[in-house]
């Protein structure tokens, strides 16, 4: 069992880590969809095999986009301390697993960190976070008047 401020690095790593991988998702989903649009993979003579050809390359480029969304939404949920960041990082970790090895690692180093007991601790609900005196919010150092 983990402390929380270790556990609360390994939040920060994660979140970093999950918003990197989604801008290289992002980056890929551009080139790939570049690369069979623009990119003249079949000749302009015969019209049905180029229009499946750009059909093909439209749907591996939406199937990166929702991977670089799921990867943003997780590295900035858990950025933020978000709890619904745990979905969205789970399925990338899974997703992450079948790219051996670097995605391998990422995926093994999630799921672990979302199993740890402590984490739940880590993260508020959506609305709900602590606000300080600075952000015209309760004193949180001061018990609240009843």
């Amino acid at each position: 069992m983990q402390s929380t401020s270790v556990l609360d690095r390994h939040r920060k790593v994660l979140g970093v880590i999950y918003v990197v991988f989604g801008a290289l998702w992002a980056i890929a989903a551009i080139v790939v969809f570049g690369l069979f649009v623009f990119g003249g993979a079949v000749p302009a003579d015969n019209r049905n095999e180029r229009m499946v050809v750009v059909l093909f390359g439209a749907g591996i480029a939406v199937f990166l986009l929702l991977m670089a969304a799921v990867g943003f939404m997780a590295g900035f949920g858990m950025l933020r301390r978000r709890a619904w960041s745990k979905a969205p990082a789970i399925i990338s970790a899974v997703l992450s697993l079948t790219h051996f090895p670097l995605g391998t690692a990422v995926g093994i180093y999630t799921l672990w960190f979302w199993l740890q007991p402590n984490t739940g601790q880590l993260f508020f609900p959506q609305g709900r976070e602590p606000r300080g005196p600075e952000l015209g919010g309760p004193d949180l150092r001061r018990p609240l008047p009843t």
